[in-house]
């Protein structure tokens, strides 16, 4: 029932395919072409990889399933080759910048690949490479009522595309075979990469609440009750705490507010007015970027 479950999500994205290109048409935060909101980001050239595996192109399954007479592929990392092929024919390898981004699954995509990106890139580049994830660390932690949710999505992401050679090659090899899975979450990978990386993430993220807490109150946080409110709190507290663990000055950069939100770096409002100490996303991951500002949490 459970692979069920998930195989009859993976048919109906099939459908939802398509709606996919009403969201591009405006794009905003770092992906602006407006100097005023995007000062040091807004003539770069910016390449799109829809994301349409649901695995975060960590698929890698040799045969294809049946369900109600379709056959469903899940070769997630085969396509991301083919467009990182796509990417080398077209002259990739004249870039002298290249920043890796992504939001929610697209910012965890980013997170799991960066380090294998890099290196096909570098097959062709010396260019600097750097990732900003944008609401892409899932936290391993159960649901208000004690189900962990998260993982149970994870596991069967894990098993059902064949990810066991999609993930973060380093991770993987540390993991016992039955925790291999592990590798999906950030909190467990990070570790293990080796590219500089600026994650932006809420402490109180929107929709890990909602969907993986099972708090949907969130959306209108008048009508949560006090257990929910006290659920909130914590989680706050257990993003906070994995997110240090995480922190390193040399390579990995944290930008973490409060906002109920999940998603900041693509809307001008959230890149340019979201503010912590006095800095916003935009502020501070150009001074990051930039190498202005060091050790900075």
């Amino acid at each position: 029932m459970i692979l069920k479950h998930a195989i009859n999500e993976v048919a109906q994205r099939l459908v939802l395919l398509d709606a996919t290109a009403l969201y591009l048409s405006k794009v905003e935060g770092l992906l602006s072409n407006e100097a005023k909101f995007n000062p040091d980001f807004f003539n770069w050239t910016s390449v799109f990889f829809p994301y349409c595996d649901g695995a975060s192109f960590s698929g890698n399954r040799a045969k294809p399933l049946k369900f109600k007479k379709k056959l469903l592929y899940f070769r997630g990392h085969r396509i991301m080759d083919a467009l990182l092929d796509e990417l080398l024919q077209r002259g990739i390898g004249n870039a002298s910048e290249i920043i890796l981004a992504g939001r929610s699954a697209g910012a965890l995509s980013a997170i799991i690949h960066a380090d294998y990106i890099r290196s096909r890139l570098r097959s062709v580049t010396n260019a600097s490479f750097r990732v900003l994830s944008d609401a892409g660390f899932f936290l391993d932690e159960p649901s208000l009522n004690g189900s962990k949710i998260a993982r149970s999505v994870f596991q069967q992401m894990y098993s059902l595309h064949n990810s066991s050679t999609g993930l973060n090659q380093a991770c993987l090899s540390a993991q016992k075979r039955q925790y291999k899975w592990r590798c999906f979450f950030p909190q467990y990978s990070l570790p293990f990469l080796s590219s500089p990386i600026f994650l932006v993430n809420s402490l109180n993220d929107l929709w890990q609440l909602a969907v993986f807490s099972n708090i949907p109150c969130v959306v209108k946080v008048k009508t949560c009750h006090s257990k929910e409110l006290r659920f909130l709190a914590k989680f706050r507290k257990k993003t906070l705490h994995a997110l240090r663990s995480v922190f390193d000055s040399r390579k990995t950069a944290v930008f973490a507010d409060a906002c109920l939100a999940h998603t900041q770096c693509v809307m001008n409002d959230y890149w340019t007015q979201i503010e912590v100490e006095n800095i916003s996303i935009a502020q501070a991951f150009s001074d990051w970027y930039r190498e202005r500002e060091q050790n900075r949490f």
